[in-house]
């Protein structure tokens, strides 16, 4: 396991960039949510049950159904501009 977070790490992973002071402080917040979770481990959970939620809550599932949906020219009668049957939008990102 390890011990230590490098803001650095983080950084390149996400593509960010921080100051010394802003990586100092992201470390060491990190390092202490690392120690937490270390604390945590000691903790003896035998005869726990283990769950995914703290309410009990059943997912209510349904059966997949085909139905008739709306004309694809008649939708894209709609759009401002479309291209092979798809519409079409400005780039709003640039990367």
């Amino acid at each position: 396991m390890q011990d230590t977070v490098s803001a650095s790490q983080i950084a390149g992973l996400a593509m960010l960039e921080f100051t010394k002071e802003q990586a100092a402080a992201i470390e060491k917040d990190l390092d202490e949510l690392i120690a937490f979770a270390d604390r945590l481990r000691e903790l003896n959970t035998e005869g726990i049950e283990i769950t995914a939620h703290i309410a009990d809550l059943q997912n209510v599932m349904r059966e997949d159904m085909v139905e008739a949906s709306y004309d694809q020219d008649c939708m894209l009668d709609n759009a401002s501009t479309f291209q092979n049957g798809f519409v079409t939008v400005p780039v709003q990102v640039k990367v």
